[in-house]
């Protein structure tokens, strides 16, 4: 799962908005329920994404009462896995049939959370991956909960100087495992 936010985190990067919600966390929860409506298109969908990751730091509480919700609310590209490089005397197996898979309100409401926090930041330390396996994402959050709880008195711009830093620890130690920010 941690290789597929990767990959939608770099997809999305480019999708970022400057259209902003009003700010506060009751309209900003609206817009993630308006995510799990069947009538909408997948790019209205996008549209409401980059919105919420516009509203910056007023949209991580709400984001972070989504992280886990499994509601379904789209597909999303297999990035990795058991899927890729298969020998060719291997039959497909069953999960690989198609390469979509189901995506969750709480998948994307974590990608809407690390692309705030990452703010399309390019270490300089990055190197060029020599590997065919991408690398694993730069770090991760486990309980995003008690993360908030340490950093929701911070800006959002020393929030971000924070990830940065975490980054690039990522690239400094050779980018085989993603660094834990608790």
């Amino acid at each position: 799962m941690q290789r597929n936010i990767f990959f939608l985190f770099l997809f999305s990067l480019s999708l970022v908005s400057t259209a902003t919600l009003a700010g506060s966390s009751k309209e900003i929860s609206k817009e993630i329920t308006q995510l799990k409506a069947s009538g909408i298109s997948d790019a209205e969908k996008w549209q409401i994404t980059r919105k919420i990751q516009a509203s910056g730091k007023d949209a991580i509480a709400p984001l972070i009462a989504c992280v886990g919700d499994p509601s379904v609310i789209g597909k999303a590209p297999i990035t990795g896995g058991e899927c890729f490089n298969l020998p060719a005397n291997l039959k497909t197996p069953p999960q690989c049939q198609s390469m979509q898979r189901p995506e969750t309100l709480g998948e994307r409401c974590e990608l809407m959370l690390y692309n705030i926090l990452t703010l399309a930041y390019t270490s300089p330390l990055m190197s060029q991956v020599t590997s065919k396996a991408a690398p694993p994402q730069p770090f991760v959050i486990p309980n995003w909960k008690s993360w908030w709880k340490k950093y929701e008195k911070q800006s959002l711009e020393e929030i971000q100087l924070e990830a940065r830093k975490k980054i690039d620890e990522f690239w400094k130690n050779d980018h085989k495992a993603s660094v834990v920010w608790e």
